[in-house]
């Protein structure tokens, strides 16, 4: 870590509520899709899209409460102008539906999880298969920019990836879907049934996830849960 972080602050966006269908672990409990901001002195990160716009077979499925990003930008002064660069935690279409909002901009993604999202049923394709998206594939943990790290954290989807920010408070995890509750973060063991007990790969998952926690990060964010655990545990 550099003795002065590049990273100003990090936001969540509130990108929309969805109800899962009935073959879903999570049936029929509202969930919050969120994305985050990551504004650099250099520039802006932006970490997952939400659901962009409405799709007859989702709407049908999950009954989406949608949010834009322009709202969410709005509301945190943020100024899309500025997004230097996009990270997908993975592929499905409540994390990758706005990408085309964003022709030729960098999309960091897994490589693993382009090549799962080519498989049936997996997510939207011709929202992430759009001619004017510039993705860089990635083989495990890279840097993006000074103070700005993908993790690798495979399990909820073959090809998953959580970001590290080193900022001048310290080292702040985005596991993004890596944890899917604070209590699961805390407690692995604590299966949530939409984490670790409905993972693509149970075993990789709480690898992944204890990849993250060793790497004691004062602060944590969650795609799905609005609570942010910081180091005294407190959610």
């Amino acid at each position: 870590m550099s003795s002065r972080s590049s990273i100003l602050r990090i936001v969540t966006l509130d990108l929309g509520v969805v109800t899962p269908p009935k073959d879903h672990s999570d049936f029929g409990a509202p969930t919050v899709i969120q994305g985050f901001v990551i504004e650099m002195t250099a520039g802006v990160i932006l970490v997952d899209t939400g659901m962009g716009d409405e799709d007859s077979r989702i709407d049908a499925l999950f009954k989406p409460v949608r949010r834009s990003l322009a709202t969410a930008f709005a509301e945190s002064a943020i100024d899309p102008d500025r997004i230097v660069a996009i990270v997908v935690s993975h592929l499905h279409f409540d994390h990758v539906g706005a990408l085309r909002e964003f022709p030729g901009i960098p999309i960091h993604v897994q490589r693993d999880e382009l090549a799962a999202a080519r498989q049936p049923r997996y997510t939207i394709r011709s929202r992430i298969e759009d001619p004017s998206l510039h993705y860089i594939e990635h083989a495990g943990d890279d840097q993006v920019c000074e103070d700005v790290r993908l993790i690798a954290t495979p399990g909820h989807t073959p090809g998953h990836q959580s970001v590290a920010v080193e900022t001048n408070d310290g080292l702040a995890i985005l596991a993004c879907q890596a944890a899917y509750t604070p209590e699961e973060w805390t407690d692995p063991s604590f299966a949530h049934p939409a984490g670790a007990g409905s993972a693509w790969h149970r075993e990789h998952y709480l690898k992944s996830l204890n990849k993250l926690r060793s790497m004691n990060p004062v602060e944590v964010r969650f795609t799905h849960d609005r609570r942010v655990l910081r180091p005294s545990n407190e959610i």
